[in-house]
């Protein structure tokens, strides 16, 4: 017999209830850090947030709840919390295993177009068209601001535009790919025509 003299050793078993992934909804990369908890703290009921997954687990033997209980997440960097339209929700825990995807705010895209290494490329006009989706492809018009520098109205950039097309006065200048989780992006690109 193992353990001090009258005493009875005592196990809890807790099982994995629900899980939940968050994800970016352009990207599809995972939304990291997070935090989360419950909406109600419920005996023998606890979360944990690892990365971009929250998991909720139970104790055997805790009170059933009345309905599905409320999860409430909220993203813990505040660079990508600016870049995302809904960085803190509620989430009904309707399932096992759930799968969030935060759509981003709409952003600009700012474009410094050079002629050489140090002269800027003026009164040229600039699309990014997107290089998937319907045909024809969307795309978004950047007008001139200053000289040099052409920057889009706020626009939701979709899965269509990773990696996007710019186009100068109608030529392909090339593809990017930019980051839409760190807020509005910048570009400095050559023309070479």
């Amino acid at each position: 017999m193992s353990g001090l003299p009258g005493r009875i050793a005592a196990s809890t078993t807790v099982r994995l209830a629900h899980t939940v992934r968050v994800l970016h909804a352009v990207s599809g990369e995972p939304v990291e850090p997070l935090t989360a908890r419950l909406d109600r703290p419920r005996p023998g009921w606890s979360v944990r947030t690892r990365a971009n997954t929250v998991a909720v687990a139970v104790r055997d033997g805790a009170p059933a709840p009345s309905g599905p209980p409320v999860l409430s997440i909220a993203v813990a960097d505040p660079v990508l919390a600016a870049a995302l339209a809904t960085p803190a929700m509620t989430v009904p825990l309707t399932g096992a295993e759930l799968e969030l995807r935060l759509a981003p705010v709409p952003m600009t895209l700012s474009v410094e177009l050079l002629a050489t290494e140090d002269h800027t490329a003026t009164g040229r006009t600039m699309v990014a068209r997107a290089t998937s989706g319907p045909s024809p492809r969307p795309a978004v018009a950047l007008p001139e601001t200053v000289p040099g520098v052409y920057v889009s109205a706020p626009v939701v950039w979709t899965a269509a535009f990773r990696p996007l097309e710019l186009l100068v006065d109608g030529a392909s200048l090339g593809e990017i790919t930019i980051d839409v989780t760190r807020g509005s992006p910048r570009v400095r690109l050559v023309a070479t025509a």
